[in-house]
């Protein structure tokens, strides 16, 4: 059986993580609370992946929040050096205070006003 959860919150790793690389069952990662830094590729999570956790660690630098799987319901970067820009959709909760990624409203198509007669 495949991984789908590994949660590493709270230890003392450091270094840097590859996220292009896990399990294609992998819906959950916990990193929380450690002292990982480098930049991150978001862009090869796997499908069905639900929950990532990177809040208080020193990642840094631009980048690409645009790929995540539409399963994603849960963002944490928190306390980080990040920066990009979130993309809100209905079911996603990011969490983005003191780091530089901004929260941006999903444009969503209105429907023509009906002229009132």
């Amino acid at each position: 059986a495949a991984m789908k959860r590994l949660n590493l919150a709270e230890n003392t790793f450091s270094g840097s993580v590859d996220l292009t690389r896990l399990p294609k069952g992998m819906r959950n990662l916990q990193l929380k609370k450690n002292a990982l830094s480098g930049t991150l590729d978001l862009t090869q999570l796997p499908e069905g992946f639900k929950v990532l956790s990177l809040s208080k660690n020193d990642f840094e630098g631009e980048t690409d929040f645009s790929a995540l799987p539409e399963s994603m319901q849960s963002l944490g970067v928190a306390r980080t050096k990040l920066s990009g820009t979130v993309v809100a959709r209905w079911g996603l909760v990011v969490t983005v205070e003191k780091s530089n990624v901004q929260w941006k409203r999903e444009k969503t198509k209105r429907r023509p006003r009906r002229e009132r007669s």
